[in-house]
């Protein structure tokens, strides 16, 4: 390989790298304005159970619905707060906190994966110079989770 193949090989490299860590930013970005707003419209605890694999997927239909917001109406937040809510506007208040939660997931797999693939690209220095960021997004789900959690207590 000649020098300027690595040269060019080096560039790719790095344009990869800050592509990668630009599209965590905006992410990053995305999930603080989404988490402000469930916050706002008090969609934080609409979800009262945490499943990280089963999570990703909604009610589908009339009776999971209504299975989610029995759950819900079983929360503090429902018996002091919210005790008038209705289905319908419990679906808006879920919506917001399920798609942040979507949001942290992708969030984790973009941090993840790709720097899998670096590392296995580019040796295991790629986990030593940015594997902070990995453990940073894992805590910041933990606080998620911990908040949520300590909120569904009275």
């Amino acid at each position: 390989m000649t020098y300027m193949q690595l040269n060019e090989l080096n560039q790719n490299y790095k344009k990869s790298i800050m592509l990668w860590l630009l599209t965590l930013t905006v992410m990053v970005f995305l999930i603080i304005l989404i988490g402000g707003l469930t916050r706002l419209t008090d969609s934080g605890l609409s979800m009262v159970d945490w499943q990280p694999i089963l999570g990703t997927i909604p009610p589908l239909n009339n009776n999971q619905w209504q299975s989610v917001f029995n759950d819900y109406k079983l929360s503090p937040e429902f018996i002091y707060v919210n005790k008038n809510m209705t289905l319908d506007e419990f679906k808006v208040i879920f919506w917001w906190e399920w798609g942040h939660r979507q949001l942290g997931r992708i969030i984790g797999l973009t941090v993840l994966l790709p720097m899998v693939y670096f590392t296995v690209k580019h040796g295991v220095w790629i986990i030593k110079k940015y594997g902070l960021i990995f453990l940073l997004v894992c805590f910041q789900g933990f606080l998620g989770w911990y908040m949520v959690s300590s909120g569904l207590v009275e």
